[in-house]
């Protein structure tokens, strides 16, 4: 008998499970981060590491409701090294990165992937400042996402819905001993999505154990 959870899903393209673990159907053949690459039909198929991707995650935990295309634009804020960017550049193999990223560190490596991919495209810049970057956008942003580390996370996160204001869905990961490492985690919550009532909660998603004190809000316009 089919697992009811497998049969009820839908994944984004390019996305597939396969013995209980997520991949990614790539064209790039080279690792990005230690990553299990196994090849299929011509192509390659990138293990998606929940502990190393939160959005991988979100995915790996099932029906998360990701409204991604293959041509979609995405901003990506926080990218890091481009870990969850390499698999979403697997996705939107028509469409485009936006990779924002403030650490010189990080971003070198970003850089580095975007040497290899053309479809990320790096900025080095603080993603509290979106007027800073938006000139260099010059097409539609369909997907917000945000993975940032800081205390204002979700001013950072609504400052850049209102400069982008064409997107379809957005997602934060919410950091919450980020916010307030003494608050109760339920209070910072609630807060949290409180501070996001002018637009629809499509799914929260609680990132533990993986995760731990991280949820991930998806959202669309009421």
């Amino acid at each position: 008998m089919k697992n009811k959870k497998t049969e009820t899903e839908k994944l984004p393209p390019a996305v597939i499970r396969k013995k209980g673990s997520l991949f990614t159907v790539s064209t790039y053949g080279k690792g990005v981060y230690g990553e299990k690459i196994l090849t299929f039909d011509g192509k390659y198929l990138r293990q998606w590491v929940p502990r190393r991707s939160k959005l991988g995650s979100a995915l790996s935990k099932g029906n998360f409701p990701l409204k991604i295309e293959r041509d979609w634009n995405v901003l990506y804020l926080g990218a890091s090294t481009g870990t969850t960017v390499s698999h979403i550049s697997d996705i939107v193999t028509d469409g485009s990165i936006f990779a924002v990223e403030f650490a010189p560190e990080p971003f070198q490596k970003l850089l580095s992937l975007s040497e290899q991919r053309t479809n990320i495209f790096p900025i080095l810049e603080d993603s509290r400042s979106p007027e800073r970057y938006s000139f260099f956008i010059d097409r539609k942003i369909d997907l917000i996402y945000q993975d940032v580390s800081q205390r204002d996370q979700l001013e950072i996160f609504k400052r850049n819905l209102d400069t982008f204001q064409d997107w379809e869905q957005a997602i934060i990961v919410l950091k919450l001993r980020s916010i307030s490492s003494r608050a109760d985690l339920s209070e910072t919550l609630d807060d949290a999505l409180e501070g996001l009532s002018d637009f629809f909660i499509r799914k929260k998603i609680d990132l533990s154990p993986v995760h731990k004190s991280h949820y991930m809000i998806l959202l669309e316009r009421k």
